[in-house]
């Protein structure tokens, strides 16, 4: 066995190294397409991710930064969206805005913010909402991130023309604005009662081009005239695949009769592109 064993030791090896060499290559090659395929292509992308109770809302610039909006009840659900999203090169948060203080709305934040550090912090509403909020705001205060507190008529300026205006804002959070040329999103994650029939917030809803439902759809925080205000061309749902059916409300559902409808509980995550002219809807069953 031994006259033989180093003959066939030094095949294995000149067999071994183009291999590997080609291995190597191939590695490289995949890493270079995902690096430029995950290059901004000048659109905003505004993906309301599939976290079951509560909403988070990932929004990509046109610069390709990168802005997630509250965080939802399940930190597997966001770790597994953004992981999906953010590009392999880019796994952190430009901002983090806190548009809804509820637990279930930010529960998920708490164990995600060591992994996806936000480079600031735009907060609406109660620092201490719930317990979530309130670990969630010690964990910024702790590792010095930048925090801004959101006034009612503030904008975020997103570039190249895009932001986010708060409408409104309360203790429970803000109704925020997501506009992008003729591109108009409404995201009430944080509307009190009431809030979205105010003549204030229904001059500011005309016509847009889409509308997440407060709450999942509760009746309380949908008023028809706020959705015969808004007329969106599509209705996102954020809601979990475990509530059994009573959300969204059948009212809310019947008011919206003859518009399209996406719920992440059937459709999983929605993802609205837009260049600021066109708006292009996708649905990403997980």
């Amino acid at each position: 066995a031994t006259i033989y064993w180093q003959p066939l030791t030094e095949k294995l090896k000149q067999g071994f190294r183009p291999a590997l060499a080609l291995g190597f290559l191939f590695v490289a090659t995949i890493l270079v397409w995902q690096a430029a395929l995950s290059l901004p292509d000048g659109r905003l992308h505004l993906s309301v991710l599939d976290v079951g109770d509560g909403e988070a809302v990932l929004i990509e610039t046109p610069d390709g930064r990168f802005v997630l909006v509250n965080g939802g009840e399940s930190a597997i659900q966001l770790s597994e969206g953004l992981g999906r999203s953010l590009p392999l090169f880019h796994r952190k948060l430009d901002m983090l805005v806190v548009a809804g203080t509820r637990s279930d709305q930010l529960n998920a934040l708490p164990s995600l913010l060591p992994r996806y550090a936000p480079a600031q912090v735009w907060w609406a509403g109660d620092l201490g909402g719930s317990a979530a909020s309130g670990q969630a705001y010690a964990w910024t205060a702790q590792h010095n991130v930048p925090l801004v507190e959101i006034s009612a008529g503030q904008a975020i300026d997103l570039g190249r023309g895009a932001q986010i205006q708060a409408l409104a804002v309360s203790e429970e959070g803000a109704v925020l604005l997501v506009s992008w040329g003729g591109f108009r999103c409404l995201l009430p994650v944080g509307a009190a009662a009431a809030q979205l029939s105010t003549p204030e917030v229904l001059a500011l809803s005309r016509e847009v081009s889409a509308v997440l439902l407060a709450r999942s759809g509760d009746i309380d925080y949908n008023p028809p005239e706020w959705l015969m205000t808004a007329q969106p061309r599509v209705v996102m749902v954020s809601v979990s695949a475990y509530n059994r059916g009573s959300l969204p409300d059948a009212e809310v559902l019947e008011n919206l009769s003859g518009y399209p409808i996406l719920r992440t509980d059937l459709n999983g995550t929605i993802e609205l592109v837009t260049d600021g002219s066109q708006m292009w809807v996708y649905a990403k069953q997980n």
